[in-house]
């Protein structure tokens, strides 16, 4: 569990996404997306696109606001994955897949966002119990499209661009907070091939 090493991934990220509520439209222009039903197609941007149905996944998570400075983001993500991995060592938990990142705001014109950072964990029990700002819950459950990045995060806006437009010309609805996944290891993956999978509940 390289947790540590995907702190700048997830520093850089956050600060080019953003998303809207449960049920709401987002605060501002761009999102991210994702995930089942094996129907695999390209939007005119060429972005390959699945339309999924996701289970949802048990978490650990800290809700942050930030500035939208990367610096300060990670800074923020940083800590709060490295006390959620704290936790989990200390419980003997397993991490079930790669760290998350959900946007709940992103506002360019309040130089501001939140975000939950989140860790997936295998068999998280119920009598867990929590102190300070550590939170536990489930991922969001249901339909979704979903799409493979591939290559730097300061080239997830067209990305982005092209998920919405797909949306739109598809005539689904945002359907809650849109999220990434960072399956590769920025220490060890280099740019040009890093995948990050971005979801979009949809209904």
């Amino acid at each position: 569990m390289k947790i540590v090493k995907y702190l700048f991934l997830v520093s850089v990220s956050t600060t080019l996404f953003s998303c809207g509520g449960e049920g709401s439209e987002p605060v501002l222009e761009e999102e991210t997306i994702n995930v089942e039903e094996a129907i695999n197609l390209k939007t005119e941007s060429g972005i390959e696109i699945t339309e999924e149905t996701v289970e949802s996944q048990s978490i650990l998570f800290i809700s942050e606001t930030s500035s939208i400075m990367p610096t300060e983001i990670g800074k923020k993500m940083g800590e709060a994955y490295g006390e959620i991995m704290a936790l989990m060592g200390l419980a003997k938990l397993k991490q079930a897949s790669a760290p998350i990142a959900i946007t709940k705001n992103y506002s360019l014109l309040g130089m501001s966002c939140e975000f939950d950072a989140a860790i997936p964990v295998v068999n998280l029990p119920e009598e867990l119990k929590l102190e300070g700002r550590m939170q536990k819950g489930e991922t969001y459950a249901g339909k979704v499209i979903k799409t493979v990045h591939v290559g730097s995060f300061l080239e997830l806006k067209a990305t982005y661009d092209g998920m919405l437009a797909y949306i739109e010309a598809n005539g689904y609805e945002r359907n809650g907070y849109s999220w990434e996944e960072y399956v590769d290891d920025p220490g060890e993956v280099e740019d040009d091939v890093r995948r990050t999978f971005i979801y979009f509940p949809i209904k």
